[in-house]
Protein backbone atom coordinates (compact mmCIF):
# COMPACT_ATOMS: atom_id res chain seq x y z
CA UNK A 1 0.00 0.00 0.00
CA UNK A 2 0.94 3.13 -0.56
CA UNK A 3 0.45 6.04 1.83
CA UNK A 4 1.22 9.70 2.23
CA UNK A 5 0.83 12.35 4.88
CA UNK A 6 1.05 16.08 5.67
CA UNK A 7 3.01 16.82 8.75
CA UNK A 8 1.02 19.64 11.27
CA UNK A 9 -1.85 19.62 8.42
CA UNK A 10 -3.78 21.77 11.36
CA UNK A 11 -1.12 23.12 13.53
CA UNK A 12 0.23 26.50 13.83
CA UNK A 13 3.19 28.09 11.67
CA UNK A 14 6.23 28.06 13.05
CA UNK A 15 7.78 29.68 9.86
CA UNK A 16 8.45 33.40 9.62
CA UNK A 17 8.74 33.63 5.72
CA UNK A 18 4.99 32.37 5.21
CA UNK A 19 1.90 34.75 5.59
CA UNK A 20 -0.42 32.21 7.62
CA UNK A 21 -0.35 31.61 10.66
CA UNK A 22 -2.18 28.43 10.52
CA UNK A 23 -1.11 25.53 8.08
CA UNK A 24 -4.38 24.86 7.20
CA UNK A 25 -4.67 28.12 5.76
CA UNK A 26 -1.37 27.80 3.54
CA UNK A 27 -3.80 24.15 2.52
CA UNK A 28 -6.85 26.49 1.81
CA UNK A 29 -4.90 28.84 -0.40
CA UNK A 30 -2.81 25.97 -2.85
CA UNK A 31 -6.19 24.64 -3.62
CA UNK A 32 -4.50 21.55 -2.52
CA UNK A 33 -8.28 19.74 -2.11
CA UNK A 34 -8.27 20.11 -6.42
CA UNK A 35 -5.01 18.26 -6.39
CA UNK A 36 -6.11 15.58 -4.45
CA UNK A 37 -9.52 15.22 -6.70
CA UNK A 38 -6.49 13.56 -9.02
CA UNK A 39 -4.92 11.64 -6.48
CA UNK A 40 -4.39 7.91 -7.80
CA UNK A 41 -7.17 5.70 -5.96
CA UNK A 42 -3.64 3.42 -4.47
CA UNK A 43 -2.14 6.45 -2.87
CA UNK A 44 -3.59 6.92 0.63
CA UNK A 45 -3.64 10.04 2.18
CA UNK A 46 -3.18 10.37 5.76
CA UNK A 47 -2.79 13.71 7.30
CA UNK A 48 -1.68 14.30 10.40
CA UNK A 49 -4.20 15.81 12.90
CA UNK A 50 -2.63 17.00 16.44
CA UNK A 51 -5.45 17.31 19.01
CA UNK A 52 -4.48 20.94 20.05
CA UNK A 53 -4.49 21.83 16.86
CA UNK A 54 -6.87 24.17 15.70
CA UNK A 55 -9.77 24.50 12.35
CA UNK A 56 -10.14 20.14 12.90
CA UNK A 57 -14.14 20.89 11.62
CA UNK A 58 -12.97 23.17 8.53
CA UNK A 59 -9.80 19.78 8.21
CA UNK A 60 -12.72 17.49 7.91
CA UNK A 61 -15.26 19.07 5.97
CA UNK A 62 -12.83 20.28 2.94
CA UNK A 63 -11.17 17.18 2.82
CA UNK A 64 -13.35 14.06 4.10
CA UNK A 65 -13.79 12.94 0.61
CA UNK A 66 -9.54 12.62 0.07
CA UNK A 67 -8.74 11.66 3.91
CA UNK A 68 -7.97 7.71 3.79
CA UNK A 69 -7.22 7.54 7.46
CA UNK A 70 -5.64 10.16 10.14
CA UNK A 71 -2.46 10.23 12.03
CA UNK A 72 -3.02 12.09 15.10
CA UNK A 73 -0.90 13.52 17.35
CA UNK A 74 -0.56 15.54 20.53
CA UNK A 75 1.96 18.25 21.28
CA UNK A 76 1.23 17.46 25.14
CA UNK A 77 2.91 14.26 25.54
CA UNK A 78 3.91 15.09 29.04
CA UNK A 79 0.17 14.78 29.68
CA UNK A 80 -1.14 11.94 28.58
CA UNK A 81 -4.03 11.69 31.47
CA UNK A 82 -5.98 13.85 29.15
CA UNK A 83 -5.65 11.37 26.24
CA UNK A 84 -8.70 9.91 26.77
CA UNK A 85 -10.87 12.68 26.67
CA UNK A 86 -9.14 14.09 23.68
CA UNK A 87 -9.73 10.99 22.04
CA UNK A 88 -13.75 10.73 22.89
CA UNK A 89 -13.58 14.60 21.47
CA UNK A 90 -12.32 13.64 18.31
CA UNK A 91 -14.52 11.05 17.79
CA UNK A 92 -17.24 13.05 17.94
CA UNK A 93 -15.77 16.16 15.76
CA UNK A 94 -15.05 13.19 12.78
CA UNK A 95 -18.16 11.84 12.96
CA UNK A 96 -20.20 14.68 13.21
CA UNK A 97 -22.18 15.64 9.27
Amino acid sequence: MKVFTIDDFNWISTRSDTKFKNNVDFMEDTELSVELKHKSEDVKFYPTIYFEGTKTGLVVKKYKNYIDGLVVASGCYYNVSVLDKQLQIFSEVLTSP
